[in-house]
């Protein structure tokens, strides 16, 4: 993911932290985590505003529907962001505190986001952006885009990313929003391959994503320029295979 940082742009998001325990975006341009959502309309059968609703396609075994779960805080939620979110995404992930070193990209501009959000809803076929919420309170935002390994026709892949506020980080929170929305994509687009990567020096992503079911794949060397200097990453992958029926 991966993990996202202001609310210009996630993750990361996701995907995306210098103190940040779940943060680890790729950094793109005008998100300071994720690349950009492209494209209109966007997949059905996310939870409202409300927090309720969508399909159950794949359930865990608690019953909650692939965009929800209930956590040691409280129920945990994906839906569609909405304008007073775009807000607290705003103030939240404006500065480094907010962000955490390891999403910190500089100011970016939030007018392209709200201009994206007015377009499409930030759902898009090529990527997209959810809320996430913890006991009904806005948490952080999970994001996802498409990548190629080769020709984008046969080798492409959704990579996803998050970015939580810091007040709810190290709580379970990153590892359960990350499950959940890779158990969406699967519900609900032909994807095979679900990735996502962070800083080798973001032990706490790292934790959250082999919690959430991602295999460490590898080291990806000096592939991310951010603080004035090149940083390595290290990639996760989780396949539809990997996914169990049920948490």
């Amino acid at each position: 993911m991966t993990g996202t940082s202001t609310t210009s742009g996630p993750s990361d998001t996701n995907a995306a932290t210098g103190t940040s325990t779940t943060d680890n975006a790729p950094g793109a341009p005008d998100t300071g985590g994720p690349a950009e959502v492209a494209g209109t309309g966007g997949p059905a059968g996310v939870a409202g505003a409300s927090g309720a609703g969508g399909p159950a396609g794949v359930s865990g075994a608690s019953g909650a529907s692939d965009t929800s779960a209930v956590s040691g805080s409280g129920v945990v939620v994906l839906r569609p962001v909405t304008a007073g979110d775009l807000d607290l995404f705003e103030g939240e992930f404006a500065t480094q505190d907010g962000t955490g070193a390891f999403q910190w990209f500089g100011f970016t501009p939030a007018h392209r986001l709200r201009a994206r959000h007015e377009r499409d809803g930030l759902l898009g076929p090529d990527g997209g952006v959810l809320t996430v919420t913890v006991a009904g309170a806005v948490a952080g935002r999970v994001e996802w885009f498409a990548s190629a390994w080769g020709r984008p026709d046969t080798s492409t892949c959704w990579t996803l990313a998050i970015g939580l506020f810091p007040a709810a980080r190290g709580r379970g929170t990153g590892t359960l929003a990350q499950r959940l929305l890779a158990r969406y994509l699967f519900a609900h687009t032909r994807a095979e391959r679900i990735q996502a990567w962070t800083d080798q020096a973001n032990l706490a992503e790292q934790r959250a994503l082999a919690r959430a079911g991602f295999t460490r794949e590898g080291v990806l060397r000096s592939a991310q320029w951010r603080g004035g200097r090149w940083h390595d990453q290290v990639l996760y992958s989780l396949l539809r295979s990997d996914l169990p029926p049920a948490d």
